[in-house]
């Protein structure tokens, strides 16, 4: 069920709206609107999870196009929904999403986007989202002390949404900065023994990394058309202008910032693969060396074998007949004399 409450001029979430009936479209009557168009009589209403019958009773209300309905229907199918800035005759509806996780000790652990609807009228504003937000406390503890400085409009309070969810997306950012960082370095020094480590890190940094770029996804151009809009009545709000391009400025370095991070760690995953080839490199050429060299000791000692094998048949063998070692001081000396000249042949070589 939606809560509101009215506080100083704005609605914000409080106390429950029908007392926790679901009322139909029909049972809503219009509100009335204070003629003066001061900051005492600026409106804000927040929604909290609506239901169709909400949403269909608002847009009566309000006067809300049936373009605006439908996509409001659609809240809750994140497939379709998308950061967007759309402007119609007496209002203008902005989505932003954001997201809880960026609250979390593990920000972006599997936490898809939210929708944030913020539809800005002349005297007031309305917000819509599927869950209870910290971003409309935070901007209510802002209005609270801008009041007396800063002249309240709708405009200023859209403002405000929009860099509260901007600003939530600045740690998660920098976290994500000091991950790849560390992989980067890590890739570079890492031993064998961690490989599985390294790469379970790449992997997750750059999960990260693409929650971060679907949740930015969008809005710079969100945030240009309001600015491009909010310049166009500029004698309504003066400096809301000047605000909105500051948020556009802190938003087009955190996009560039991630994007930095999924260049990084593009630059980590090849540079980790890299330094696999090279060891296995390694490895097969040092099991080609042994090899080889078992080869050659294959090949040196066989003719010796052969040469052994025939004096020692059963048959008769030159020098079978002698009393003396003559014939076994000659065969040895041939094979030692083979074997020193196989030896520094294949070490000429270069290959033993």
């Amino acid at each position: 069920m939606p809560t509101v409450t009215v506080s100083n001029g704005l609605l914000h979430p409080n106390d429950a709206l029908g007392r926790g009936r679901s009322p139909s479209a029909g049972s809503y009557d219009a509100p009335k609107l204070p003629e003066d168009d001061g900051c005492a009589n600026l409106f804000w209403l927040d929604i909290v999870d609506p239901v169709d019958s909400e949403i269909i009773a608002v847009s009566r209300i309000f006067d809300l196009h049936p373009l605006t309905t439908e996509e409001l229907l659609l809240m809750k199918d994140d497939a379709l929904v998308q950061d967007s800035f759309k402007s119609f005759k007496h209002y203008d509806i902005i989505c932003y999403h954001t997201s809880i996780a960026a609250y979390n000790d593990e920000p972006w652990a599997q936490e898809d986007p939210i929708p944030f609807y913020s539809i800005v009228l002349t005297r007031g504003i309305i917000t819509l989202h599927r869950r209870r937000l910290p971003h409309v406390r935070n901007t209510i503890a802002r209005l609270l002390l801008d009041e007396d400085t800063v002249k309240l409009t709708p405009d200023y309070i859209a403002y405000l949404l929009l860099d509260d969810i901007t600003d939530t997306l600045v740690p998660t950012t920098r976290m994500l900065e000091l991950e790849v960082d560390a992989v980067d370095e890590l890739v570079l020094i890492l031993a064998e023994a961690d490989h599985d480590d390294i790469l379970k890190r790449i992997g997750i940094e750059r999960r990260h990394a693409l929650w971060l770029v679907r949740l930015l996804h969008g809005k710079a151009e969100v945030l240009g058309a309001i600015e491009r809009r909010v310049q166009a009545k500029r004698h309504h709000a003066p400096d809301v202008a000047k605000y909105l391009a500051d948020v556009h400025d802190h938003l087009l370095a955190l996009t560039a910032s991630v994007h930095h991070c999924e260049r990084i760690l593009a630059r980590a995953h090849g540079n980790y693969l890299a330094r696999i080839n090279l060891e296995l490199t390694n490895a097969s050429n040092t099991t080609n060396g042994l090899a080889t060299q078992a080869a050659i000791l294959a090949g040196i000692f066989l003719p010796l074998n052969l040469v052994a094998g025939l004096w020692g048949q059963n048959v008769k063998v030159p020098g079978q007949d002698r009393d003396d070692l003559l014939y076994f001081g000659i065969i040895c000396g041939c094979m030692a004399t083979f074997v020193i000249f196989a030896l520094a042949f294949f070490r000429w070589r270069r290959l033993i």
